[in-house]
């Protein structure tokens, strides 16, 4: 499910903040590694409150079938913390 960004978000997310030590590599505002693909099944309906569907994880390839939206964010969350990600500072 795709939510239209306002323009306050979408400048937001264009400022990147400072570097604090020049020397080290930038990084991605978007990261790959906090990359998932959504796929909702034909009889899903969110506004009944039916969630059913699939979620992988692009860098790892991890994914799983998900029955609610507890589900699925279990699953976001598990990789997210498993794999952190550093302070952007650039755009990605």
């Amino acid at each position: 499910m795709l939510i239209p960004m306002t323009r306050q978000e979408k400048a937001h997310r264009e400022i990147s903040p400072p570097r604090a030590d020049r020397s080290q590599k930038p990084q991605p505002l978007l990261p790959v590694n906090r990359a998932f693909v959504v796929q909702f099944h034909a009889d899903a309906d969110l506004a009944q409150g039916i969630v059913v569907g699939r979620v992988e994880h692009i860098r790892s390839g991890a994914a799983t079938g998900f029955e609610d939206f507890e589900a699925l964010r279990a699953f976001l969350m598990q990789l997210l913390i498993q794999q952190p990600s550093p302070i952007p500072t650039e755009r990605g």
